[in-house]
This record gives C-alpha cells, sequence and structure tokens, in this order.
C-alpha cells in the first residue's frame, strides 16, 4: 500500500484555520468585554488572518505578477506568510516578512519551517516604520495587513519602493466595523493619487489592490 502524500503547507494552513475557527468565540467575548482596545491587547494571542479567500488570491498575483521580490507588513503568526511564499517559491521568489511581536515571529518562524518555505521567507521582527525607512526597493508585490492607523503612513513608506505595475494589497478594508474610518481613510489616501489604480474586493474582510501606474 502507497502512503498518501503528505502536504506540509496544506497541513499547516488546515491547522491555523481550525485554530482561527477555535478562537472566534473567545476574540468575540475579548470584544464586548472591553471594546476594541482589549482585542488589541490580547492580539498576541490570536492568529488574525486573512482567511482563504485571500490567501488564494495572494498567491495567484504572485504568480500572475512572476513577483520575485514581495513585502509583507504584519506577518503575525505566518498564515498569510505561507501563501506568499509557497507561490513565491514558483516564482523563484522571496518574501520579506515584518513582525514585531516577538511571540508570533517566533511561531511564524516555526510555522514556516513545518510548511518547508523557510528558504523563502527573511524575518524582519523590528516595527514597520524602522524596517520601511532602510529596506531598498524594488517590490513586486506588497501586503499591509497590521494596525489600521499605520497603513496611511507604511503605504507612504513603501510606496516609492513598489516598481512601476506593482500592487500594495491593504487587508481589512470592510472589516470590522471599529477600524472603518481608518480604513476609509486609506482607501482615499491612495485613490486620491495620480500614480494609482485602486479598487476594494470584497472577499474575507475586504481588500484593497493597488496598482502603480
Amino acid at each position: 500500500m502507497i502512503a498518501p502524500e503528505v502536504d506540509p503547507v496544506g497541513e499547516v494552513i488546515g491547522r491555523l484555520e481550525a485554530r482561527t475557527d477555535a478562537e472566534g468565540d473567545t476574540m468575540k467575548a475579548v470584544v464586548r468585554a472591553g471594546g476594541p482596545l482589549a482585542l488589541r491587547a490580547a492580539a498576541g494571542r490570536f492568529v488574525l488572518p486573512g482567511g482563504p479567500d485571500v490567501g488564494r488570491l495572494l498567491g495567484l498575483l504572485v504568480r500572475c505578477l512572476h513577483a520575485r521580490r514581495i513585502l509583507e507588513i504584519g506577518g503575525s503568526v505566518g498564515y498569510s506568510t505561507i501563501w506568499l511564499a509557497e507561490a513565491a517559491r514558483a516564482t523563484a521568489g522571496t518574501v520579506d516578512s515584518i513582525e514585531c511581536d516577538a511571540g508570533k515571529v517566533a511561531e511564524q518562524h516555526d510555522n514556516l519551517v513545518a510548511a518547508g518555505l523557510r528558504a523563502q521567507v527573511r524575518q524582519l521582527p523590528r516595527p514597520s516604520d524602522v524596517v520601511l525607512a532602510s529596506l531598498p526597493g524594488p517590490y513586486d508585490l506588497v501586503l499591509i495587513d497590521h494596525w489600521k492607523e499605520h497603513y496611511v503612513r507604511d503605504f507612504d513608506l513603501v510606496w516609492p519602493k513598489v516598481r512601476r505595475g506593482g500592487l500594495v494589497i491593504a487587508d481589512n478594508v470592510l472589516s470590522p466595523p471599529f477600524t472603518a474610518q481608518e480604513a476609509a481613510d486609506y482607501v482615499h489616501h491612495v485613490r486620491a493619487r495620480d500614480d494609482t489604480w485602486s479598487f476594494t474586493v470584497p472577499i474575507g474582510d475586504g481588500i484593497e489592490i493597488t496598482y502603480r501606474n
């Protein structure tokens, strides 16, 4: 009898999605008890992923762009990192992943190892504004997925390092409701430029895809 082929990427993604489902009620309880600030204080305990639809789209966009230089701002425990890195392996590319929470950096490392994707990712465990100021470009694709009040700041820091024809993707622009104003400010900011073409895709919690003209 031939043993079934092991899919390490699928196993790690599946484990993180199952953990996310299990964390849902706890997250809602945290918000009910203490509001958004309480959730932020407890964020280190949760996966906070973009979700499978967003993950698949990220992988598709990396392949369509043949992206070889990819930047993730807000790596968390590595859910989106894995989707990006799996696609980057197909394009002979690499992912730079910024995450400043030490516990999440350690989890991200372990998840990448388990998925067989550690070689595709350079972890950058410092605050995003510090890292972005020193990173050289150009990048083919950038994912922004962290605290919404930093979206505009980090977009402005990274935009000069995005190549023409490249993309910046911002997650959570339609949900949760308590970050709606910050998300709206970000969308207005990127659409007000004369060197962008930007639109919202209503998958997951909503993503804004911004193309550099």
